[in-house]
């Protein structure tokens, strides 16, 4: 794991974590650590991976602000305040049979946390009838800003292509 107290250029940054992730750092802005940052974000990356991997949404919504939100760049989503996100767990929750989260690498600057995860698991095939269940596992990326030790802003970025081919939709 690198931890970044401080982000000197984008330069500094994209050569110490590599192309993938110094991309994205190049695509992204850092605003300053401020008032009611989190006081440690590797803890909490940690818990919200624990809740989502356990299937068990109040543990999943206890991680969350009231008015954070939750987007997928992926699957082109974006659900905002704690009710939505209630809505959305408990219509996504009974698919997901398994989940898992390997951190591969994980950057904190202030309130903000970049991880660079594998996700896998198993999935009931929803959208064909009568298919059962497939194993994924893709590549992603999470941006997470913490407010007060809950997470207000999370946005995910997958590998669609590959879960596409895993669950036999290319």
């Amino acid at each position: 794991m690198l931890t970044i107290p401080h982000l000197l250029t984008r330069r500094s940054f994209v050569a110490q974590t590599g192309q993938w992730l110094g991309g994205l750092a190049l695509a992204s802005s850092f605003p300053p650590a401020r008032a009611g940052m989190a006081k440690n974000p590797k803890q909490l990356v940690a818990a919200l991976y624990a809740a989502y991997a356990s299937l068990d949404m109040e543990k999943l919504l206890a991680c969350y602000a009231e008015d954070g939100w939750l987007e997928d760049a992926t699957f082109h989503f974006k659900i905002e305040g704690k009710n939505k996100l209630r809505e959305f767990f408990t219509s996504q929750c009974p698919f997901f049979l398994g989940v898992k989260f390997e951190i591969k690498t994980l950057l904190i600057n202030g309130p903000y946390a970049i991880s660079q995860h594998r996700q896998s698991g198993s999935v009931k095939q929803g959208l064909v009838p009568n298919a059962g269940p497939f194993q994924y596992a893709v590549e992603g990326i999470s941006i997470i800003e913490f407010d007060r030790e809950k997470v207000k802003r999370q946005t995910d970025f997958y590998d669609v292509l590959t879960f596409r081919k895993q669950s036999g939709q290319s």
